[in-house]
């Protein structure tokens, strides 16, 4: 059961057969690589099951982008390899291979003064546009030492949650985790007020090699952020609906209703 699902996810995540070999449109070029470690709780209704993912920020002179880094690594293998099928051994037969859980991406002013975020529901990579920025800052006053640095904390509310955000202006990248920026300084620490999501700064570096921001032209479903919702949560009937069309039986399609049933604490509530 696990491999047939797997396999499911995986060919959503690199773009279904019929769009693997889909352009990229350049957008810029990261001058920096900031990652954080996201820790978030998928199931609201247990606690104790923490899931963990690497976070990677690519900051350009124009735009940034944000995704997992397992999906940024396997993008690029996946340009690599010519076909999705050569693409699907690879990934079957390599244990290491990069495996995401997190499947969407947020390029930041992009097309000016709005953000894009793409993400792969079934069958249907989805494109919505956003106007930035997406919450108004409120400065506390609060301060405190971190990873070396005098940190400031700030306060906003967005889809849903109240967050929390510490910054620094001694690394002057107005920029941070998903879509939170603006802020006079890096975020080093994002989470929301239940902590149900926090994301921390690991690492950040001045690239010397060409890593290129840009976007896949998949031939996405279009709609706003309220349509993206809507489609979000309608997901996990057409899960179901294409293990019945590969052939899982009905031990498999009660496991997989019960594993999506415990996503049920996405980031963004509204």
């Amino acid at each position: 059961m696990n491999v047939l699902f797997l396999i499911l996810i995986v060919l959503n995540a690199f773009a279904l057969f019929g769009q693997f070999n889909a352009p990229y449109t350049k957008l810029d070029t990261a001058r920096y690589q900031i990652t954080y470690s996201l820790k978030y709780q998928e199931d609201s209704l247990n606690p104790s099951y923490i899931r963990q993912e690497d976070m990677v920020l690519f900051v350009g002179k124009r735009q940034s982008m944000f995704q997992s880094l397992s999906l940024y690594l396997g993008d690029s293998i996946a340009r690599r390899i010519p076909t999705p099928e050569m693409f699907a051994a690879y990934f079957n037969n390599n244990v290491r291979a990069p495996r995401p859980v997190l499947l969407f991406q947020i390029f930041k002013n992009y097309p000016a003064g709005k953000n894009t975020v793409t993400e792969h529901l079934i069958g249907s990579p989805f494109l919505y546009e956003e106007v930035r920025p997406v919450c108004q800052w409120q400065l506390t006053g609060e301060t405190k030492e971190m990873y070396g640095r005098k940190a400031q904390k700030a306060v906003c509310r967005y889809g849903g949650r109240e967050w929390v955000a510490w910054f620094t202006p001694e690394i002057p990248i107005n920029d941070g985790p998903y879509k939170f920026d603006g802020l006079p300084g890096l975020i080093m620490l994002l989470h929301d007020s239940k902590k149900h999501y926090s994301f921390e700064f690991i690492s950040i570096k001045e690239l010397k090699h060409l890593v290129v921001i840009d976007l896949k032209q998949y031939d996405y479903i279009k709609g706003s952020r309220l349509d993206y919702i809507r489609a979000r949560d309608k997901n996990q009937a057409e899960v179901q609906r294409r293990l019945k069309d590969v052939g899982a039986d009905e031990t498999t399609l009660i496991e997989v209703y019960h594993k999506l049933a415990r996503k049920n604490n996405p980031i963004e509530l509204k």
